[in-house]
């Protein structure tokens, strides 16, 4: 998987020597039957997640696997080398859902709904994003802090140790699919403890907002350690160590955006910045 770079597009994702990924963009109305021309460009061979608009992602996951171009994706990557899904995080489900969930349940509904997107998708290889926005907050360091649990938790900041939920995430996942063909990634926007992303041998790719976090990620002890990273840029200059098989990407998707023609611009953007690199 380490021999491409790929770009991000709108509606599904630019196809650079034959792979095609999937992202997120937003549309007004998911009653309506999603067809190729609603969800697809590069001459429709690759699909988008498609939430309705103004719906955020812990909506989504109560319905696991319902999403609005999921047939359309399947039937438009069959036979593709590799795809790229994603899926709201087992951390932000626990750290935003204002106590909806326990972790057990975090866990599993992140699970089926990984494994009801991964059914009948028949491609060789498959990148799977755990999106985690709720990283910065999370509370896994109250140790660092010389605190304990219960003062951390007594701030009003809800303690999630992210480590153990993806672990136990992966080991249920395991044994339900092909390791070979399942890499993971991990995707957040704020800024974190980088060095901590580095020690989980099942994460192999890291994404983040390289627009405001890149010289805090490669001045980090532990960078990289044999991961490939996803640069979320939106200049050349904020791509500081880019490599063979490394991502670029917008710095958090494409699905607050108002409209097609400002997702456009941007995925114009990271075109012309891969031809810079």
């Amino acid at each position: 998987m380490n021999n491409w770079i790929i770009v991000g597009i709108i509606a599904g994702l630019l196809i650079v020597g034959g792979i095609a990924l999937v992202s997120a963009i937003s549309v007004d109305n998911t009653n309506q039957p999603a067809t190729t021309s609603t969800c697809t460009s590069c001459g429709g061979k690759c699909l988008p997640e498609l939430p309705k608009k103004g719906e955020y992602m812990l909506e989504y996951i109560k319905n696991p696997g319902r999403l609005s171009c999921l047939n359309e994706f399947r039937n438009a990557v069959r036979g593709h080398s590799l795809v790229k899904i994603q899926t709201v995080g087992p951390v932000t489900i626990l750290s935003d859902s204002k106590n909806e969930y326990t972790e057990e349940q975090a866990i599993n509904i992140t699970k089926e709904h990984i494994l009801r997107i991964l059914d009948k998708l028949n491609v060789e290889n498959i990148i799977c994003f755990l999106d985690e926005p709720s990283l910065e907050t999370a509370g896994f360091d109250y140790k660092s802090m010389d605190m304990s649990k219960k003062e951390y938790e007594s701030l009003g900041i809800k303690s999630v140790d992210y480590k153990a939920l993806w672990r136990e995430l992966h080991k249920r996942l395991i044994p339900q699919i092909n390791q070979e063909r399942l890499e993971f990634g991990v995707h957040t926007c704020g800024n974190f403890n980088w060095e901590k992303l580095f020690d989980l041998d099942f994460i192999k790719i890291v994404s983040f907002d390289a627009s405001k976090y890149a010289q805090k990620l490669v001045s980090s002890k532990t960078f990289r350690s044999g991961r490939e990273i996803a640069w979320g840029v939106k200049n050349r200059s904020d791509v500081l160590s880019f490599r063979k098989g490394d991502f670029l990407t917008p710095p958090c998707g494409l699905g607050n955006l108002a409209d097609e023609r400002e997702c456009e611009s941007i995925l114009e953007n990271l075109v012309r910045i891969k031809g810079e690199i």
